[in-house]
């Protein structure tokens, strides 16, 4: 399922910059940064990654997806083959 979901929304995408993957951005996405089930406490940007055959994303790595690149910031879920994350902008 995953890879129908990312041949349809995701984009090309390079991880560590030079690991071609599949990416999508949302922007302004409610997350919850704390431990509080339920409880939004942020609204940030955020990737869902599809790394299969990749090594795991990790904190710091750089994405870049099109013209834009982002740092991998905070791991909110993974399942083995994809992983989404909160992200930050990368300073030029």
């Amino acid at each position: 399922m995953n890879k129908s979901i990312f041949a349809r929304l995701g984009g090309d995408a390079f991880l560590r910059i030079t690991e071609p993957c599949r990416a999508e951005i949302s922007y302004g996405v409610a997350v919850n940064t704390e431990s509080d089930y339920g409880v939004v406490t942020a609204y940030r940007t955020v990737a869902n990654i599809s790394y299969q055959g990749l090594n795991k994303p990790k904190i710091n790595d750089p994405l870049t997806v099109g013209p834009k690149s982002f740092v991998l910031d905070k791991l909110l879920r993974e399942d083995g083959y994809s992983s989404q994350w909160v992200v930050v902008p990368q300073a030029v």
